[in-house]
């Protein structure tokens, strides 16, 4: 898109003069000094014969003109940041961000524009964001932050400014005594901006270079987003690896077990003296060992399900020795915003371990430092000692993060599944994940 606009000056009345030229016997010269005995409209009329004349014969007065160049890159790496109102040192009204550009491109100190959409306001500024965006503050609705250097840039505008004296005499104003500054501006990334080939494993996004889908990092390898995963890459060891979800910002470590399918580990507990009575904090994050009783953290179990489509697997050991087997489909954890709100489909067993998670789709997690059983007179995950998805005065009928190796006497804060299975206390509670 290109836009052409049409600036006037007013000058004094003393004009600088021309060179004479002969036309045929009639000396042409232009006036230097408006003659007070000539009325205005006849010097206008003589002044726009005298300048088309010198035009036809290839004489006009010499157009000077001047052209800056700038190129002013929208950033993004600042998060909703605009440039600080202590390095913005002119402001002018503005129409469109192009407008604002065009101020800009004309200032040669101009090294970055804060438009403000709402108020059709531009600020010109004389430095660009820090790395560590520390001379930003934050936008108000409608404002965008341009500056000169292209670092995490998502679009562009190429911005020439020329100045001169217009030789179209149908540009002129009435009395041709006005100097003309036009403007041209562009929108749009400039060819030289485009990267031409893409390096291994990575393709064109706009006009930077970004991994292909199925590839991280820096230079761009296949991520590994779970256990199932490292399983199509050979490996059939268990133990700890680190996998990077499609969801996640970093990898991070889990427990990998390799059988019929692979297994991705998000709890597993057999030691009575190991507390899962923890904080919100320690259940958000993960708490334990990888390698023995351990909590994966409810934000990495959010980043793994909201990045595959996962059955959620859950194992007891009874005291008996026998382990029984549930299987729930479709189970996947919300953000922190809700609570890392519970999602659960339909669940399928072959063991008589029995149903605990269907009656508790919807809840929020709950720890006893941060409550939201909805219900206001109790606190389930006190009365229970451990963190789950808790509901209403019920609480939940499964408790695996209460107290474990107890005596199977049926207090609430005793771990179980199912209290159907009386004196029947899990030894182990192992939750995985499988892809569906």
């Amino acid at each position: 898109m290109t836009t052409r606009q049409v600036i006037t000056f007013q000058p004094s009345h003393t004009v600088r003069g021309m060179k004479k030229r002969s036309l045929g016997g009639l000396t042409c010269r232009r006036p230097c000094v408006v003659m007070p005995l000539m009325s205005r409209t006849m010097f206008r009329s003589l002044h726009l014969y005298l300048q088309v004349c010198l035009m036809l014969l290839g004489l006009e007065p010499q157009k000077h003109t001047a052209t800056a160049e700038k190129r002013l890159a929208r950033v993004n790496y600042c998060g909703g940041r605009v440039l600080g109102a202590h390095h913005r040192y002119r402001s002018a009204p503005a129409r469109s961000v192009l407008e604002c550009a065009t101020f800009c491109g004309a200032d040669p100190g101009c090294q970055a524009v804060v438009f403000d959409a709402s108020a059709a306001w531009c600020h010109l500024g004389n430095v660009i964001a820090n790395s560590d965006c520390s001379n930003m503050e934050l936008a108000t609705s409608g404002m965008t932050h341009y500056q000169t250097r292209r670092t995490g840039a998502d679009e562009s505008l190429h911005v020439t400014v020329t100045t001169g004296r217009d030789k179209d005499p149908s540009l002129m104003s009435n009395d041709g005594l006005f100097t003309h500054l036009y403007l041209s501006v562009s929108a749009g990334r400039s060819p030289a901006e485009q990267p031409q080939v893409c390096g291994a494993n990575q393709v064109l996004q706009g006009a930077t270079c970004e991994c292909a889908p199925g590839y991280r990092g820096n230079p761009c390898t296949a991520y590994i987003g779970d256990c199932e995963d490292l399983r199509t890459t050979g490996v059939t060891a268990d133990g700890v690896y680190s996998i990077f979800p499609l969801q996640a910002w970093e990898s991070f470590p889990v427990y990998c077990s390799f059988k019929s399918k692979a297994r991705t580990w998000i709890m597993e507990r057999y030691s009575p003296n190991f507390s899962f009575n923890l904080t919100w904090a320690a259940y958000r994050d993960g708490f334990g060992s990888l390698a023995g009783d351990y909590w994966l953290g409810l934000q990495k179990i959010h980043l793994l399900t909201t990045s595959k489509a996962y059955s959620l697997r859950v194992g007891v050991k009874l005291k008996n020795s026998t382990t029984l087997y549930q299987t729930y489909n479709n189970f996947a954890v919300a953000d922190e915003s809700n609570y890392f709100r519970l999602s659960v489909g339909p669940f399928s067993s072959t063991d008589d371990l029995g149903n605990c998670l269907q009656p508790l789709n919807g809840s929020s997690f709950s720890t006893h430092d941060s409550d939201h059983d909805g219900e206001d007179a109790i606190n389930c995950a006190a009365q229970r000692s451990g963190g789950w998805w808790f509901r209403s005065i019920t609480c939940s009928t499964c408790n695996p993060t209460g107290l474990l190796g107890q005596q199977g006497l049926g207090g609430d804060n005793e771990a179980f599944w199912t209290s159907d299975k009386g004196r029947l206390t899990p030894l182990k509670i192992s939750f995985y994940l499988q892809t569906m």
